[in-house]
């Protein structure tokens, strides 16, 4: 890409242009996996119940959703930073997997949302889920245009509409991307940790 303006590769404007497309793609599949989840949550959840073992600390929470269990920002981080990493890997079956992936979490938070909705307010589960939540989704969203994007070069390479499936100047600019991640992940870990426990007990002592 010789004549590729490097300049831009740390411009806002140039990765919303570049991405924005695929992110609003992603993002879109995972709230139609929220929204199946909450949705489909009365059928889904004896399944669950029955094929998770009793002993199974996702039986424990899926019979008493606790938001406020110890967890810590490391722990958190490295969690959703595996995940993450894992989730890029979708470009191998042509984005479906990326696209998969987005769609089962959306619903499994879905499901959380429908489990809590039986003893807490939606004030209270939104306060629980969106302080660290919009960067968490925001992030996979992220991964999830990455394939996307990659997959649709893919295509156009084959076609004969690009000489090559991916360039020097791609390459940083996903490498920019995950660094842009990487940060977004560690704020939301701690966000989790420290902030958003303190806002749901509040809503809970003062509005359930």
């Amino acid at each position: 890409m010789s004549t590729t303006d490097w300049s831009n590769i740390y411009s806002l404007q140039n990765y919303a242009t570049r991405y924005g497309k695929y992110f609003i793609v992603s993002l879109t599949v995972f709230i139609i996996g929220i929204i199946a989840g909450i949705a489909s949550g009365s059928q889904l959840l004896p399944l669950i119940e029955n094929v998770i073992p009793v002993s199974s600390p996702t039986h424990s929470m899926m019979e008493s959703v606790d938001f406020f269990e110890e967890f810590t920002t490391s722990s958190i981080f490295i969690n959703n930073v595996q995940a993450f990493f894992l989730s890029l890997l979708g470009f191998i079956s042509g984005g479906l997997a990326s696209v998969a992936s987005l769609l089962l979490n959306g619903m499994l938070v879905g499901l959380v949302v429908f489990v809590a909705s039986q003893e807490l307010s939606l004030l209270t589960i939104l306060s629980l889920l969106l302080p660290h939540g919009i960067l968490e989704i925001s992030a996979f969203s992220m991964s999830g245009a990455i394939t996307i994007r990659f997959t649709h070069q893919i295509i156009k390479a084959f076609k004969g509409e690009r000489k090559t499936i991916i360039t020097t100047y791609e390459i940083v600019e996903i490498l920019v991307i995950i660094m842009v991640v990487v940060v977004l992940l560690f704020v939301a870990a701690w966000i989790e940790v420290n902030i958003t426990p303190d806002i749901g007990m509040y809503i809970v002592e003062n509005y359930e």
